[in-house]
């Protein structure tokens, strides 16, 4: 048998392709597309303010990775979305998701650099590493680090909670306690798709602003309550529903069996 290295090409540089869609994520390029339509290479350098050189390698690398669509060759060219990245990717999108790309350009990207040195040490390579804070307090200590990691959290998080919202039997609930809430989007959207239920959103007084532009965005406001403070610190509110917002990875062993713990002695009999 002939070995084949093209695999191990293929992972080991796999980050050219990736930081090559974090960039143009970044830059607003696919929303640029959504609203203009098809450009040319000078009216996207224009309109992104781009230096220019490399734009056309830059645009046919998203082409050939299958993230733009093109219409003819060279001087001639014009690019537009494809429609996932029409759907996903355009931030005047309901379904856009590229908050969660921009995290993983300005926070993940960077911390993934160092993970031979987590392996050497066991040490947190995040926030952590800078604060000697848990890692959630440690991204909450810094508005812009809060800002990219909560939009990035609602962005990936939106598809799976539209789906729970519509597939959970909310029929003998009323009341639902989501633990490490973020900016409250699944109680947004639990509130919103079932007029009888009433909501709480439970993490750090940090998220309070993004919790209120959510509730409003979802005309919400009565129905969605926020409940600061810390879960490790205090009691969970009573609620028929807990859910937890993707928190439980983040802890060891002994600190998920405390979370459980509480949401079992908040629950009533038959909650779930």
């Amino acid at each position: 048998m002939q070995l084949n290295p093209s695999r191990i090409i293929e992972v080991g540089m796999g980050f050219w392709a990736s930081k090559t869609l974090l960039a143009a994520n970044k830059l607003g390029l696919f929303t640029l597309l959504a609203e203009n339509g098809a450009l040319g290479v000078a009216q996207i350098k224009t309109a992104l303010s781009l230096n220019g050189k490399s734009l056309q390698d830059f645009l046919d690398a998203l082409h050939a990775l299958g993230f733009l669509e093109r219409e003819g060759l060279n001087d001639a060219a014009r690019y537009s979305n494809t429609p996932e990245t029409a759907a996903f990717l355009d931030k005047q999108s309901p379904q856009y998701m590229g908050g969660f790309l921009e995290m993983a350009n300005d926070r993940e990207y960077l911390y993934w650099a160092n993970l031979e040195e987590g392996l050497r040490t066991g040490k947190p390579q995040n926030e952590a590493k800078e604060t000697g804070q848990e890692s959630f307090k440690a991204i909450y200590s810094k508005e812009e680090h809060l800002k990219v990691f909560t939009e990035g959290m609602s962005g990936i998080q939106a598809g799976s909670f539209n789906a729970f919202s519509d597939a959970f039997d909310f029929s003998e609930t009323s009341t639902l306690l989501d633990v490490g809430g973020s900016a409250g989007l699944l109680s947004a959207m639990v509130a919103a798709k079932h007029p009888h239920m009433h909501c709480t959103t439970y993490d750090l007084p940090e998220l309070t602003p993004y919790v209120e532009h959510m509730r409003q965005h979802f005309n919400v406001v009565e129905r969605v309550t926020i409940h600061n403070g810390d879960f490790f610190e205090e009691d969970f509110p009573q609620a028929d529903v807990i859910t937890m917002g993707n928190i439980l990875h983040s802890f060891d062993l002994e600190k998920k069996q405390q979370l459980l713990q509480k949401a079992f002695h908040a629950l009533p009999p038959g909650g779930r």
